[in-house]
C-alpha cells in the first residue's frame, strides 16, 4: 500500500465532546461552602477579643488581641484561674476577668463590700489581676454562667508577646 513502511498517515485524536457548565462551577460551591463553615466558627466556636484597660495586668495588657474559645464551656465548667470574656451584668461591655470563684465557692476577696459571698448554682466570681483597677464581682457581684462568653486560649497581638493560656 505505501512505498515506505516507515510513512504512516496521521492519526486523528478521537473527538472529544466537550460539558456545559450548568449552574454554579465546582469552584463557586466550594467558595460558599467554606464561607459558610468560616461564618459558622466565627459565629460558634472562637471570637476575636480586644484587651480594654488595666485591670488584667500583668497577665493582659490594654490593646492586645485574644482568641476566645466560644465552645469551651459548652462541654466543661468555668473553673478557679480561667481567663474569661464575660458580659457585664450592669451592661452589655464585655469583660476580661479571671474566675476566683465557681459554685459553692465561699468567697471573700479584700475590698468587696458585699463579701463573704457564698456562690450558688450557674454563680460565678470574677476579678481582674490588678485588684485595685478592677470593675469586677466585688462591685456587680456574682456573675451568671450565661454571661461567660467563653475562655481566653490564645494572646496574638502584639506578636512579640504571643501566649497560649
Amino acid at each position: 500500500m505505501y512505498q515506505n513502511d516507515y510513512y504512516q498517515p496521521a492519526l486523528q485524536p478521537p473527538e472529544v465532546k466537550k460539558r456545559r457548565r450548568i449552574g454554579i462551577p465546582f469552584g463557586g460551591i466550594r467558595s460558599i461552602l467554606l464561607a459558610i463553615a468560616l461564618f459558622l466558627i466565627v459565629q460558634f466556636a472562637i471570637q476575636n477579643t480586644r484587651v480594654y484597660g488595666l485591670s488584667m495586668q500583668p497577665t493582659l495588657q490594654d490593646g492586645q488581641l485574644v482568641i476566645v474559645n466560644k465552645l469551651a464551656y459548652k462541654i466543661g465548667s468555668p473553673a478557679v484561674d480561667d481567663v474569661v470574656v464575660l458580659i457585664s451584668p450592669q451592661g452589655e461591655v464585655p469583660l476580661v476577668k479571671r474566675i476566683v470563684g465557681v459554685p459553692g465557692d465561699t468567697v471573700n476577696l479584700a475590698g468587696c463590700n458585699m463579701c463573704p459571698v457564698t456562690l450558688g448554682p450557674g454563680q460565678f466570681f470574677v476579678a481582674g489581676d490588678n485588684r485595685p483597677n478592677s470593675l469586677d464581682s466585688r462591685v456587680f457581684g456574682a456573675v451568671p454562667e450565661e454571661n461567660i462568653i467563653g475562655k481566653i486560649q490564645l494572646r496574638y497581638w502584639p506578636f512579640d508577646s504571643v501566649a497560649l493560656f
